[in-house]
């Protein structure tokens, strides 16, 4: 299962765990994939000519350690939680990429050519996300500054998004290191966040809207602080703060 070297390809389609454990060669895949390609991928090279699943340069089912090196080149559309736990690496995206792009990433980079869905850079650490587009920005990640970054030989303006800033940062030479997610300026996005005085003034729940959370927090699948928070900041518009999530989840399950 574990390729180390030589170059393989698959003249059609393949089920899951395609390429999972790489350290070496090359596999190219002539058509889609299913989920948990590439997974704990730790070197070598995964072309997919098609479509991927969910789950792409991941980490296996209760481990943290996802993608750690060599590079995954999908040229359609991938599903959800691709770059899961990321370490290290590169993933490259033609197409569009799910939700839950780089939850937990601790490294690496990926970059999407189309457009991704909300929720990117979930609990991020490290490394970095180039987007042609956004749908939704996580409240947890601030606009920083604007950057010309050469992608595959061409320069392209970028806005520049640090965080997740409801997680824990280490520190470089005094400077604290963030996540970064860059989001194409010369594309057209969905929906993205800027600073806004009209978010910064709206930081607190009104009583109907914590009624309605009461109603609503049993039957989210995921209770935890960003969840909670990122539903809170796309139903209401209203950016809290981890600690007040904290809060509001404790007096919820009262």
């Amino acid at each position: 299962m574990k390729m180390t070297a030589g170059e393989v390809e698959i003249l059609g389609n393949a089920d899951m765990y395609v390429g999972a454990w790489m350290a070496g060669g090359k596999l190219v895949v002539k058509g889609n994939v299913d989920s948990f390609a590439g997974i704990a991928m730790t070197g070598g090279e995964l072309i997919i000519e098609g479509n991927a699943r969910n789950y792409i340069g991941a980490a296996y089912r209760g481990d943290w350690r996802g993608m750690q090196g060599g590079k995954i080149v999908v040229k359609g559309n991938v599903g959800s939680d691709v770059g899961s736990n990321m370490n290290g690496g590169t993933i490259e995206i033609g197409g569009n990429a799910d939700v839950h792009l780089a939850t937990h990433a601790d490294g690496g980079k990926i970059i999407v050519k189309g457009i991704a869905k909300g929720r990117v850079g979930g609990q991020m650490v490290k490394g970095e996300i180039y987007l042609g587009g956004i749908e939704r920005m996580m409240p947890s990640f601030k606009y920083d500054h604007d950057e010309d970054v050469e992608i595959d030989g061409k320069k392209t303006n970028f806005q520049v998004y640090l965080g997740d800033l409801g997680e824990r940062h280490g520190k470089r030479k005094g400077e604290i290191i963030y996540g970064k997610i860059y989001v194409s300026t010369g594309a057209a996005v969905v929906e993205k966040s800027k600073p806004s005085t009209t978010l910064e003034r709206r930081s607190k729940l009104t009583d109907k809207q914590t009624a309605q959370m009461k109603e609503v927090y049993p039957t989210l699948k995921d209770s935890s602080l960003q969840t909670v928070r990122a539903y809170i900041f796309e139903n209401f518009g209203v950016d809290l703060k981890p600690m007040q999530v904290s809060r509001l989840i404790d007096s919820l399950k009262r």
